[in-house]
């Protein structure tokens, strides 16, 4: 097992630096806590990381993405299903399962992947909020902030943004800012990112892209609608895509879910 994770390290130093395009120039940690459905009485927690190059971006959660390039790495060296879930077991399980992609495949861009028992990913032109200013101030990571709101895709958010880091970017889609946002939640306090580190890259890392041949294209709208179906019967929306949708409890009788609803980033 050892000798199967140093040439697991291996593969993936060599690939983020062979198959990606763009130079990571910073690097934002983010606490990402949130309710996966709306009858939840609990927050989840997942860590996200901001990747910001020349011209695009990429928001991800971290473990995702580590789970990813395990697998990737195992195909690469033909080790066996047992081997992969002996090492994506050693890190925390992922929360969160989408990607955000700014100004990519094209500038004025965006795009977005998510994992519903399959991979989908869908491409709209990017729609920058209308900010309001308010006259609130703060420090945060001992970066001057000022605050705005707007209404975005059906939520209300509230920010604070750092007025001496001229980056327009910031978690999920939110951009448009003069100044790289550190914290962003909605009103309804169910959504919240926290930026908890910055790092200067400087172009030691690329900006690894999707690849496009693993992932079923739809559009934004589909899959909020493929979320909602998943949320109310899960075993069926598994049959759907093609999977048995089977499960059963510790007694061996069939599972049975009761309906949910996902809150959903884009209402």
């Amino acid at each position: 097992m050892r000798n199967l994770f140093i040439a697991i390290v291996t593969l993936f130093s060599f690939a983020v630096g062979a198959q990606n395009h763009e130079p990571v120039l910073y690097r934002f940690h983010y606490d990402a806590d949130f309710k996966s459905y709306e009858e939840d009485d609990f927050f989840r927690h997942d860590l996200f990381f901001l990747d910001v190059g020349r011209s695009m971006s990429k928001f991800y959660p971290l473990y995702k993405e580590m789970s990813e390039n395990i697998a990737d790495s195992l195909t690469t060296v033909g080790a066996d299903i047992g081997e992969l879930f002996a090492l994506t077991g050693q890190h925390p399980r992922p929360k969160a399962f989408w990607k955000v992609f700014k100004n990519y495949p094209e500038n004025g861009s965006t795009t977005v992947t998510d994992f519903l028992t399959k991979n989908f990913i869908y491409t709209e032109p990017t729609e920058v909020p209308e900010w309001t200013f308010l006259a609130q101030d703060t420090f945060m990571l001992e970066h001057p902030c000022q605050q705005a709101t707007c209404d975005y895709h059906g939520r209300q958010w509230t920010v604070w943004f750092a007025t001496d880091l001229p980056i327009s970017n910031g978690p999920w889609k939110l951009s448009g800012l003069p100044g790289i946002i550190l914290k962003a939640w909605e009103a309804e306090g169910k959504i919240s990112f926290t930026c908890t580190r910055i790092e200067d890259i400087g172009g030691r890392l690329t900006i690894k892209l999707p690849s496009l041949n693993k992932f079923l294209k739809c559009t934004r709208t589909e899959l909020m609608e493929l979320k909602r179906r998943d949320a109310k019967d899960p075993l069926a929306f598994e049959r759907s895509m093609g999977f048995p949708g089977v499960a059963y409890d510790a007694s061996g009788k069939p599972m049975k879910y009761k309906p949910r609803t996902p809150v959903l980033l884009d209402k």
